[in-house]
């Protein structure tokens, strides 16, 4: 059994150095921030050894907390319970730390949401947590008991909790009719989604979500605004999901912060992790060793001006660390913006950069030189008006683009090489090119998502090797608002866009012999800005927005 002393971060870090007890160092409140020096709750967890006298960190929590519980149980494992979340709101998120393998798993929430709670082990082994804080900021009265997953006392059978139950079967509402530990059958709530008729569903059961089209199954995530979200999926086959969150702030108006929500067993859990970022797309990326990096725009003050500029946030070392890409001269007015990693997990930062008022802009790339400085790179000026540029890096390194020429009113590729970039239009038929979205396959070729606004269509482009083969996928009504393009391990095309005419999110797949459609969410609210990623199965995933953000799980 490993023995523990537990302490927490509050406001300042707090060092315990008691011999010959090891001592975790768990969540708590910490100060982060290039710009704003702002306030956080942290995932952060570290842990001291009397024996090396050295700290470090260790398994991260899911949820980013303060305010919270923590019990060393009978078999050694700890269980942190409640607090304040990131967003500075109650959590009933209940999590277990493994010593063996320094990890932290979710498990049934707290019935009630609390912080500032006591959590006592029982002589069975439970965990009793009692009084606290509640979500609206009232005294606690009440009790409950926590029965850790996976525990088992020695004098027989306790059936598990209702929550236990929830929990086990990923039920996010509903009732259930299962079995329990003890071999009976039990009649369990699992609660209400916020909109009644959006409990249950195809495909995942019981979560707060509805049923799409073809057995897609549509998640409500909540409020977000903003431009198009970035999606990744992470090691564990669950989609995070970067957007921005409207932030009321002084005398500027409107800015945003950045917020990650990632998914698990008892639903989704959100955390921000930048502050004070303009109105534009989020991009996000998945490094090869599991890494999280995202980028997005921010105003940053200089003397009397103030630049528009593209920043990269880093998850390193159990924190989200920022930095700035543009170089400080000349100024930069940073709008769309897309994001790339290299073979060796490099970024490259793309925008469109506002020259001025008139319908003039460049579009800029950002990357690191071999110094480490980051270095600008102009490629072309197509106009302000297309969104954004999409970015992707092939096993050569060599960045490719795609993009909407506003003054040609045409869809260009550019590529760098030894010499610099080459642009080439890939399509001038009409009014085509607006909201790009580029993938390469495993020769490194180009495919190509677009809209033709003449014709209101989905389009699609792909290099042949020799020339471009251009195709129109769906020509129904007012279709390819925004699409997003992924290519499957067979380098086969699956595109999500919007349906403008019926608001709806559609998805198209190529199956290898003809299109094959879906309407994923016809619930008609609306399908704009999606971003698609597809699992290590060929399943898709789609963040979108239609009366909040969304997300829509694939069969």
């Amino acid at each position: 059994m490993k023995d523990f002393r537990l302490i927490f971060r509050w406001w300042l870090l707090s060092v315990c150095l008691s011999c010959p007890c090891r001592v975790l160092l768990i969540g708590g409140t910490s100060v982060r921030g290039f710009f704003t020096g702002t306030a956080v709750r942290t995932t952060s967890v570290e842990l001291y050894d009397p024996a090396t006298g050295l700290w470090r960190d260790t398994g991260f929590l899911n949820v980013a907390r303060s305010g919270h519980t923590a019990t060393v149980l009978a078999d050694g494992r700890v269980l942190v319970a409640g607090g304040v979340g990131a967003d500075g709101k109650v959590i009933p998120w209940v999590e277990l730390y493994d010593a063996e393998t320094e990890t932290w798993t979710l498990t049934a929430p707290l019935s009630t949401a609390r912080s500032s709670h006591v959590a006592t082990q029982l002589a069975d082994g439970r965990v009793l947590v009692t009084s606290g804080v509640s979500s609206t900021g009232a005294a606690l009265a009440s009790t409950e008991v926590v029965q850790p997953a996976g525990f088992c006392p020695a004098h027989g059978c306790v059936p598990e909790s209702d929550d236990a139950l929830c929990a086990k079967q990923e039920a996010g509402c509903g009732t259930l009719s299962v079995q329990d530990a003890c071999g009976t059958t039990r009649q369990v709530s699992c609660g209400q989604c916020s909109q009644s008729t959006s409990c249950g569903g195809a495909g995942i059961p019981y979560r707060c979500g509805f049923p799409g089209g073809a057995g897609w199954q549509v998640e409500t995530l909540g409020t977000a605004g903003g431009g198009r979200p970035g999606i990744v999926i992470e090691a564990n086959g669950e989609p995070a999901v970067a957007y921005l969150w409207y932030d009321v702030g002084g005398g500027s108006g409107f800015t945003y912060e950045v917020f990650l929500a990632r998914r698990h067993s008892q639903g989704w859990s959100a955390a921000p992790i930048q502050g004070g970022v303009l109105s534009s797309n989020v991009a996000l990326a998945r490094t090869s060793t599991g890494q999280l990096r995202a980028a997005a725009t921010m105003r940053v003050y200089v003397y009397s001006s103030s630049d528009e500029v593209p920043i990269l946030l880093s998850w390193d070392a159990g924190r989200w660390r920022d930095e700035v890409t543009a170089p400080t001269y000349p100024v930069v007015n940073a709008s769309q913006l897309a994001m790339g990693l290299g073979p060796t997990d490099e970024p490259l930062v793309c925008t469109i950069d506002l020259v001025t008022s008139f319908h003039t802009a460049e579009l800029l790339c950002y990357a690191r030189d071999g110094a480490g400085a980051w270095r600008r790179d102009r490629v072309d000026a197509p106009g302000s008006y297309g969104g954004a540029p999409s970015v992707a890096v092939d096993r050569d390194g060599l960045p490719h683009l795609a993009y909407y020429d506003m003054n040609k009113k045409a869809l260009i590729h550019a590529v760098k090489g030894a010499t610099g970039w080459t642009l080439e239009t890939v399509d001038a038929s009409a009014d085509v090119g607006r909201d790009a979205s580029l993938a390469l396959d495993a020769q490194g070729h180009p495919h190509i998502a677009y809209r033709d606004a003449t014709n209101k269509d989905l389009k699609y482009a792909r290099w042949m090797g020799s020339a471009w083969s251009l195709e129109q996928v769906d020509t129904a009504d007012d279709v390819g608002g925004t699409p997003a393009l992924a290519l499957d391990a067979q380098g086969r095309p699956h595109i999500s866009y919007e349906d403008l005419t019926r608001k709806n999110l559609k998805y198209a797949r190529w199956s290898g012999t003809a299109w094959e459609f879906t309407t994923v969410d016809a619930s008609g609210v609306g399908g704009a800005n999606s971003a698609l990623t597809l699992d290590a199965s060929g399943r898709a995933h789609i963040a979108y927005y239609g009366q909040g953000l969304r997300y829509a799980r694939g069969p």
